[in-house]
């Protein structure tokens, strides 16, 4: 099969309230997140873009609002999820300073968590960022039903980061994106000690005793991407799939990167053509002031309009102008 085939059968999401038709031997969710006091707006902003390319690949998606609920609520966001496109959602209460560091480690916890689907199928339930735009779904598609399987997408991008804790010497560092298995592994993997609590709704303290318990450190407080405790979230995900290939002879199947479309100085005179032949798009985040220029809206539309119908992309003009009016009421520039 060549690669254009891979992607002329795969068509748009022709109704965004419901996951394409994608036989699976798991229902399908994604657990995505952004904190209210990021260093950046474009992580919360590109939720419902990234949201909707999951459901389109037949994968549902389930959001994490992490910092301030009264900061989401002023936010045209809300909306969007709740209204427009009927796409779960859940605030994780967290004071600014850590709301960052909540944001990208909650979404390691979301095994704890109750979702009401009417299924007979297990749920299978996969972690991916904010920022990376799914365009095909042969990579994360599962053919079997083994015994404590895990999915590992990008498995091989960091050979030079491995790292050692307690026990674990020379642990394969694995990235955030895309790494999934069933609801019950994630629960048996992140399993519950008798100091801390897995309720079914997830709480800060939760998370808390959880680094404590497992890596003696708490949540860093104003973490700036590249630095030192950036990537936590990596290392204690990293540390838990070495001790659960231990524990409970995990498999893991680790997959290569794919196809990537990385944000780059040329990203925003591309053509955009030619979208449908990538795996992925890595959407630029580094300057907002850029990302909502009148000129770039016109690109990142050109984009999505590959993945969705004109009703849909009618909703999501209509969410881009009324974060950018709201951008411009409140002097932001982050």
């Amino acid at each position: 099969m060549t690669q254009t085939q891979y992607f002329n059968d795969l068509p748009l999401l022709n109704d965004h309230f419901y996951p394409a038709d994608f036989s699976s031997l798991y229902e399908n969710l994604v657990l995505l997140s952004c904190s209210s006091h990021s260093y950046t707006l474009s992580y919360c902003y590109y939720l419902p873009y990234i949201a909707l390319a999951w459901r389109r690949i037949g994968y549902e998606p389930v959001v994490f609002l992490v910092g301030r609920k009264e900061a989401f609520l002023q936010m045209p966001l809300i909306h969007t999820l709740n209204v427009d496109f009927k796409i779960t959602y859940h605030f994780v209460d967290v004071d600014p300073p850590r709301s960052i560091s909540a944001s990208q480690i909650v979404r390691l916890f979301g095994g704890f968590l109750s979702y009401n689907y009417n299924t007979t199928k297990d749920l299978f339930i996969l972690i991916a960022d904010v920022d990376l735009l799914p365009i095909t779904r042969r990579r994360f598609e599962i053919f079997t039903n083994r015994t404590n399987y895990i999915l590992a997408v990008n498995a091989y991008c960091c050979l030079k980061e491995r790292f050692s804790y307690a026990n674990f010497s020379n642990i394969h560092y694995y990235p955030m994106s895309y790494v999934g298995m069933r609801k019950d592994l994630w629960q048996m993997v992140f399993r519950p000690t008798k100091r801390c609590s897995s309720e079914q709704n997830l709480t800060v303290d939760m998370i808390e005793c959880y680094l404590k318990e497992y890596m003696n450190i708490t949540l860093p407080k104003y973490v700036v991407k590249g630095s030192k405790k950036w990537d936590l979230d990596q290392k204690l995900l990293s540390l838990l799939l070495a001790r659960a290939k231990y524990s409970y002879g995990t498999h893991i199947d680790r997959r290569d990167l794919g196809y990537r479309l990385d944000a780059n100085e040329n990203f925003l005179s591309s053509e955009m053509n030619s979208i449908l032949f990538y795996d992925d798009i890595h959407l630029p985040n580094k300057n907002v002031k850029v990302l909502f220029s009148e000129r770039t809206w016109p690109i990142l539309k050109r984009i999505f309009s590959r993945l969705f119908n004109n009703k849909t992309m009618q909703l999501l003009s209509q969410y881009h102008h009324q974060t950018t009016a709201m951008l411009r009421l409140n002097g932001t520039n982050r």
